[in-house]
């Protein structure tokens, strides 16, 4: 796909590296500083009437949303940051993705591991039909793009699927987790557990998703949960919530569980500061 057309598909707004005060969401007063993203990319501004003439119908080995084999119509994105690193003279080893969609759920990736494969923002499933770009239970969350990665059925361990993505944002690494990076040493295996396996969803020290609740401010969620219930709870959700929007976390041993713990004990201790 030539520059000038992938330009044409993919809006850039670009905001300087420096530290900002940002406003918490409306529903708080509260304001922190923060880091401002190196690089923001607007999604949304891709969706021109020529977007679907310009993409290719491409294979996914195994979609693990679907759990089969699918077949999209969808844009190939790895082209176009390898112009955004250059364009940006971006670190790759030092630089995190983040993938804002529109529920909240905001997971990141390394830039040289997404450099590493092949991810498409899939903009039409092939089995929907013909004139809508998704399926009648899927239009609303699906739009604008879902990122695949069709050619490594590997893929489905270590890499993100979100749909309703919006945004990309590049951060530094250590801009990106700052606030939520613990000083102690002994409380960074349970910082590495808790951004594979909650960060996506839940936020500490504003880091992170914004589907769940924040874990860290103006409450930790240690202040008010007891231990036993937060190990119980992230076993098994419906247990506690009747149509719980968070499913069991699978993949996690209670040991791991219990270092999650220790470093959410640990944060409470770091809140970030609120004016």
């Amino acid at each position: 796909m030539h520059k000038s057309l992938l330009l044409l598909l993919l809006g850039i707004i670009i905001v300087s590296c420096q530290s900002v005060e940002k406003e918490i969401p409306p529903n708080s007063e509260t304001t922190i500083v923060e880091d401002t993203p190196l690089l923001e990319i607007d999604l949304e501004d891709a969706q021109a009437e020529n977007l679907l003439a310009a993409a290719l119908t491409i294979d996914v080995i195994y979609d693990p949303v679907f759990k089969r084999a699918k077949k999209y119509k969808a844009i190939p994105l790895k082209p176009y940051l390898a112009q955004v690193v250059v364009s940006q003279n971006l670190d790759t080893a030092n630089t995190e993705i983040i993938f804002l969609c529109k529920d909240g759920y905001n997971p990141s990736m390394s830039l040289n591991k997404v450099l590493q494969n092949d991810p498409y923002l899939a903009i039409k499933d092939l089995e929907a039909p013909a004139e809508r770009n998704w399926m009648d239970t899927l239009r609303g969350k699906w739009a604008p793009f879902y990122l695949v990665w069709p050619n490594n059925a590997k893929a489905t361990k270590g890499y993100t699927w979100p749909y309703g993505l919006k945004f990309l944002q590049f951060k530094t690494s250590d801009a990106s987790y700052k606030a939520a990076f613990p000083k102690d040493k002994k409380q960074i295996a349970g910082f590495e557990l808790y951004k594979s396996k909650c960060m996506k969803c839940h936020s500490i020290n504003k880091v992170g998703g914004i589907m769940g609740p924040e874990f860290n401010i103006p409450k930790s969620i240690t202040e008010y949960w007891q231990a036993v219930d937060i190990k119980a709870f992230v076993k098994d959700p419906y247990s506690y919530r009747y149509n719980s929007k968070m499913p069991p976390v699978e993949g996690i041993k209670d040991k791991e569980i219990d270092k999650i713990i220790s470093y959410l004990s640990y944060m409470k201790d770091h809140k970030i500061a609120i004016e």
